[in-house]
């Protein structure tokens, strides 16, 4: 038997020719760009850890170039030892900046708050995405001028969906604390926070319930009750 190495078999009959293996596609590229280059577009711009075939995703190509990429752009940047930047692969891959220029970090973003407010933070980092309404029955009233002063600080988001709103942490929470996805890891920031406030309720976790869209309230500015 004659092996035809990715070529149709001259012998064989029209209907039944071998036809060779078609490779997934690869990326496509605009003009100056590089696959290394648009992995780590993505990564600078994201607030979380992401997957390979979140990246893949994202950047429109095959999970594999994908992959083998990333790997390339994680050597780099373990190469560049005057980098004050990383990939870390903990739990999914985030460009970060190192441990090493934290105090860059301070001064850009100094955090001086509560530990009130950093316990509602944290909480919304534990259980994000959260709804504000689950938020506020955990915390308290209280917590919406948390959630306003985080939101001024760029640590969390706030975006509407259905009736209700939906809180989350952003890319400055992530490179202040310098924590990935990993929930486990959001340990080290209940740490940071301290004793409760003596004036606050001890309420116990939140669930989330059916119907909670449904049957959200808002006041009169615009906030769910």
């Amino acid at each position: 038997m004659t092996v035809h190495y990715g070529y149709p078999d001259p012998d064989a009959p029209d209907a039944q020719k071998q036809q060779p293996a078609q490779p997934e596609s690869a990326a496509v590229l605009l003009p100056g760009q590089t696959l290394k280059g648009r992995i780590e577009a993505v990564l600078f711009m994201t607030g979380k850890a992401l997957s390979v075939q979140d990246i893949a995703q994202m950047i429109d190509a095959p999970y594999e170039e994908t992959e083998f990429a990333l790997m390339e752009l994680m050597g780099d940047y373990n190469f560049r030892e005057e980098s004050s930047l990383e990939i870390d692969d903990t739990d999914g891959y985030i460009l970060q900046v190192k441990e090493e220029y934290g105090d860059i970090v301070n001064k850009m973003m100094p955090l001086e708050m509560s530990a009130a407010e950093l316990r509602t933070l944290s909480a919304i980092a534990i259980k994000a995405p959260v709804l504000q309404s689950d938020l506020i029955e955990w915390r308290g009233a209280t917590a919406y001028d948390h959630i306003a002063n985080l939101l001024k600080r760029k640590l969390i988001t706030k975006r509407r969906e259905g009736r209700s709103y939906i809180l989350n942490v952003t890319r400055n929470f992530h490179e202040y604390f310098k924590l990935t996805a990993d929930k486990k890891d959001l340990a080290h920031l209940v740490k940071l926070i301290g004793k409760e406030d003596k004036n606050e309720p001890n309420i116990p976790e939140i669930q989330r319930h059916e119907g909670d869209y449904e049957e959200a309230r808002f006041d009169a500015f615009g906030n769910p009750i």
